[in-house]
């Protein structure tokens, strides 16, 4: 539950005016080693994102990773679009759109393996 509500707080934080503070000063940056993280794991996200740019599967992306409230990792790789005119921050402002039904399934999911909720099987009537 921890990480949803983390999620939704982030969205929001992504989502205010350019004025506002930024994500570092409400949360603290941090060596990985501090929060139980390693270095070496962390190093595969820009692995993979390089990839997938080189794939051309996406222009560019921003990975944050936060454990127990501080930031452990935050960077940006590529560009905001593909004509590549744009390149990328830590602050970029993305669009999201129709988000409720991911951000409730983790929730259930999360629920569930906590044993907060009950499994239902459904079965078809067939008269």
């Amino acid at each position: 539950m921890k990480a949803v509500l983390f999620l939704l707080l982030l969205l929001s934080a992504c989502s205010a005016p350019a004025n506002d503070a930024s994500i570092e000063s409400l949360f603290p940056a941090v060596a990985p080693k501090q929060v139980g993280l390693s270095s070496d794991s962390l190093a595969l996200i820009e692995n993979h994102l390089q990839w997938a740019m080189a794939s051309e599967l996406i222009a560019g992306g921003v990975a944050l990773v936060a454990r127990e409230s501080k930031i452990v990792y935050h960077k940006a790789f590529g560009f905001a679009d593909r004509a590549k005119t744009e390149k990328l921050t830590t602050d970029h402002i993305f669009r999201l759109a129709s988000m409720t039904r991911p951000i409730t399934c983790v929730a259930i999911m999360q629920l569930y393996d906590q044993g907060k909720l009950k499994a239902v099987i459904f079965r078809p009537y067939f008269g």
